[in-house]
């Protein structure tokens, strides 16, 4: 979602967001702790760091130990690339469904 089309799109944007913390309460609330952080000064903003995966500009903040309330300041600078292959290495390692993936048509 780009800007300009979250801006014109509001309504959608805030239904896609109010049916993501209800699915995943924990991760909203993990990275509203690190915006505050970032707001505050006490965390560097990704757009002056480099990616911890790959050396590139990161991005994002990864949970790299998760969305428990003890870690949600444990974070590490990403792109958004190194974060996907993350989760997607995680899921492979826990035998879980990449949910990430396109859906096949039947």
């Amino acid at each position: 979602m780009t800007k300009s089309w979250k801006k014109k799109n509001s309504s959608k944007v805030k239904k896609i967001y109010q049916k993501d913390y209800q699915k995943y309460p924990a991760h909203h609330i993990a990275r509203s702790a690190v915006n505050r952080l970032v707001k505050e000064g006490k965390l560097s903003k990704t757009s002056l760091l480099k990616c911890a995966g790959c050396g590139n500009q990161a991005t994002e903040y990864d949970h790299y130990k998760g969305y428990e309330r003890e870690n949600w300041t444990k974070v590490e600078a990403v792109c958004s690339q190194c974060n996907h292959n993350r989760r997607r290495e995680l899921l492979e390692i826990i035998k879980l469904p990449n949910l990430f993936q396109a859906k096949e048509k039947n």
